[in-house]
């Protein structure tokens, strides 16, 4: 990587001054971050639907429909924001069946039907302010009923349950089908309609460390004998799917992995147990890491070595076999089946970006049949190599470490080009392994970019995705340090020009790393976490008690809160920063970054400072995402004394 010689196209120009044709404004085309772009794939008889952004419409996002002749168009009128609010995250935003649609509207979070060529008819009452909430919806096999998890937003509590709202043009009194539990996810309904299962889960756990499967009969929009099959203490239970013959089955990491199990005779069945993972985690509903193609066949997503491949299994088979060798990534909110051996999914990799995908299982051909427009150059895309650090007595540490890469331009001779580390959000969360326009933005300018799957991380088991528990701000702050020390000890990288960046709780992340390590040279944080206690005090349901996982017991534990908090010693922050924060968030209030950037500012520390008035968690708007990448090249231009 440095000192090489160029090719004969190349000219020498320092690192990360680079001319490169992937603008910010492209990037914010295409949307920003590490999760999907592309969301939500369901087949209904012979048409693929799919969610999908758009960024220069405020952010929203659309149903696209692609027909059986192959013709593709948006089938979300204007005026309408396809995205459900529970839990703040969401996720199960529309449900299709028999040309029926039905989905959750952003502004009012009133669930709709849709019928094409006409205003979407509103199924459930208008309420203030958002307070009643719908996500994770699916409908019955006869479309009479829209399954959903309600949240609802109560002065004293918030409260969640399970509700059949019915689908007829005249608007109809819901059900409450179950209700008691803290948490609720995944109503799916049984090939016959006649029965339900779903996932309960209860506070201070989060749906990856434990919860419980539960059946019922259902009939005429009401359940009968609901009863909990499986769920033990310290044990996750996830994606429960019925089989084409009715059967039953389910995720769970009793063996330390998330693998598939089918419930049978009273009891669950692994399927086939390995030490691999097949789920993944939880933050939004609607997640299926697993198909069938017929009652015996099955097509999963294998979480391996921090990629993920599509795999073909016959109940009893020795093996499976690999159906998408060529794929890094495949994602968990698009897999469904047609004819019983076409199988449709988002399949991305390291060359290609997501593409709404579909795959011969008997020949095992897969056709990419639709993909944004992103205008890369193979020759422009920079293809990372897993590396792995292997210590005595520590877990392994994982990243995807990306060179630079521009047909143009190559580092003057002798220069080492700077390094910028992701910290992924979450932390229950993992890099993901697909091209992303965002990374290219970087490498193509002459940055060596390292996506690292810290301690904490999802897809290496329970041992590791617990491994952050009691000591976030720790360890996932020493794995990036030490994968930045090996990227410049290896001579990859300059040791005096090293950055790190991430959002929300990578964004914590970066803040610990500038105030507890003299490793990187500065860093950027997009809506980053400052003040534990507040984030304790004020955090959304779902995470009521996540920190006291990876923090500890509060208020016991309160001097710890405040000892890992940014906002309480900002004078340990010697390296600048840069902010980013949107002023409309719910999960970190822009109080928590101005506070933090007034305390920087009576110390008289290094910092810049930008706020996006109609952003909220996780920046959508165009001229939002543009604006922010843009501000954040400047910002190591100007740290790197570059022009």
């Amino acid at each position: 990587m440095p000192a090489r010689d160029c090719a004969p196209l190349q000219t020498p120009l320092s690192y990360g001054t680079w001319p490169s044709t992937i603008s910010a404004s492209a990037v914010a085309e295409r949307g920003v971050g590490s999760s999907a772009t592309l969301k939500e794939l369901h087949l209904d008889e012979d048409c693929v639907y799919w969610l999908e952004p758009r960024p220069q419409e405020g952010g929203r996002s659309v149903i696209m429909r692609r027909s059986a002749s192959g013709s593709i168009c948006t089938l979300t009128p204007d005026g309408y924001d396809v995205r459900s609010r529970v839990h703040d995250y969401g996720g199960g935003a529309y449900a299709v069946r028999q040309g029926t649609v039905i989905f959750s509207n952003n502004d009012d979070q009133r669930v709709y039907r849709h019928e094409e060529g006409r205003t979407p008819t509103p199924l459930t009452p208008t309420v203030s302010e958002r307070d009643v909430r719908f996500g994770d919806l699916c409908l019955t096999p006869d479309a009479a009923y829209a399954l959903a998890v309600r949240e609802r937003l109560q002065p004293e509590a918030i409260m969640h349950d399970l509700v059949a709202i019915p689908v007829g043009h005249d608007q109809q009194a819901l059900c409450v089908l179950h209700e008691g539990a803290d948490f609720y996810s995944s109503p799916r309904i049984s090939p016959d309609g006649k029965q339900l299962a779903w996932i309960t889960w209860s506070h201070p756990h989060l749906p990856w460390d434990e919860s419980t499967l539960m059946l019922a009969t259902f009939e005429g929009g009401r359940l009968q004998d609901p009863q909990v099959i499986t769920g033990e203490p310290g044990v996750s239970i996830l994606q429960p799917a019925w089989s084409p013959t009715g059967n039953l089955y389910y995720l769970s990491d009793e063996s330390g992995w998330w693998n598939l199990y089918q419930w049978k005779d009273g009891k669950g069945i692994p399927v086939y147990p390995k030490a691999r993972e097949i789920g993944s985690v939880p933050w939004v509903f609607g997640l299926q890491d697993y198909a069938f193609l017929s009652g015996d066949e099955i097509v999963w997503v294998v979480h391996k070595d921090g990629c993920e491949r599509l795999e073909h299994y016959r109940l009893g088979q020795e093996s499976p076999r690999t159906l998408t060798p060529d794929l890094t990534s495949c994602f968990p909110s698009s897999l469904d089946v047609h004819a019983g051996e076409k199988l449709w999914f988002i399949g991305a990799s390291f060359l290609q970006p997501q593409a709404i995908t579909v795959c011969n299982v008997r020949e095992a051909s897969c056709q990419r049949v639709y993909t944004p427009r992103h205008n890369l150059d193979s020759d422009t895309i920079s293809t990372p190599e897993s590396v792995v650090l292997c210590e005595e007595e520590e877990l392994p540490l994982h990243a995807f470490v990306y060179p630079p890469q521009n047909p143009l331009h190559c580092g003057l001779p002798g220069e080492r080009p700077p390094l910028l580390v992701y910290a992924h959000s979450g932390p229950t969360s993992a890099a993901r392994p697909f091209l992303r326009l965002e990374i290219q933005f970087w490498t193509s300018r002459g940055f060596v970019v390292a996506d690292v799957n810290y301690r904490g991380s999802t897809g290496f088991g329970r041992a590791f995705r617990h491994a952050l528990n009691g000591a976030w701000g720790f360890f996932d702050v020493e794995d990036c340090g030490r994968m930045a020390s090996h990227m410049a000890s290896i001579g990859k990288v300059d040791p005096n020009r090293m950055f790190i960046r991430g959002r929300s709780a990578g964004g914590f992340t970066v803040l610990r790393a500038l105030m507890t390590s003299d490793i990187f040279a500065g860093g950027t944080s997009y809506y980053g976490i400052t003040d534990l206690e507040r984030l304790q005090q004020f955090s959304n349901n779902l995470e009521a008690h996540y920190l006291e996982q990876l923090v500890g017991a509060y208020p016991a534990e309160r001097a710890e809160y405040r000892n890992r908090s940014p906002l309480h010693y900002p004078e340990a922050l010697q390296k600048p920063v840069l902010i980013l924060q949107g002023l409309k968030d719910p999960l970190v209030p822009p109080e928590q970054a101005e506070r933090f950037v007034d305390t920087l500012e009576q110390h008289r520390l290094p910092y810049r400072f930008l706020t996006l008035p109609d952003e909220g968690h996780g920046f959508k708007r165009f001229e939002s995402v543009r604006e922010a990448l843009d501000t954040e090249l400047a910002f190591y231009r100007e740290l790197l004394a570059l022009p």
